[in-house]
């Protein structure tokens, strides 16, 4: 699919940004839970605002983006396995998702005909 080096750009911006993620020190599952979907929305949306000139790339994200989202909670899941249940919600975990999360999108959008 056709992305404008502007596009590329701003998305490299965006994944980019995924790299520095983490909880606050002291947070609640319930709090990290919040911060976690609160980011994943936020990701859509900038995704969604760069994509806004582009109709087929922004159908083609909307259309897999629940799929996407899917395998990158289990692609980090696998990564954090090791780790037991109640530790591996953590800023590593979180990072990791939004950042594979961001990555697949790419992916899907620059290599889909």
């Amino acid at each position: 699919m056709y992305l404008s080096e502007i596009e590329k750009s701003r998305l490299c911006s965006i994944l980019e940004s995924t790299k520095t993620l983490s909880f606050p020190l002291i947070s609640s599952k319930d709090k990290k839970s919040e911060l976690f979907e609160n980011k994943k929305k936020d990701l859509d949306t900038q995704i969604r605002i760069v994509l806004t000139d582009n109709s087929q790339a922004l159908r083609l994200f909307e259309s897999k983006r629940v799929e996407i989202w899917d395998n990158s909670e289990l692609t980090a899941s696998e990564q954090f396995k090791t780790l037991p249940a109640k530790l591996r919600f953590n800023s590593f975990y979180f990072e990791e998702v939004m950042h594979e999360y961001v990555e697949e999108i790419m992916t899907a959008l620059t290599k889909e005909d």
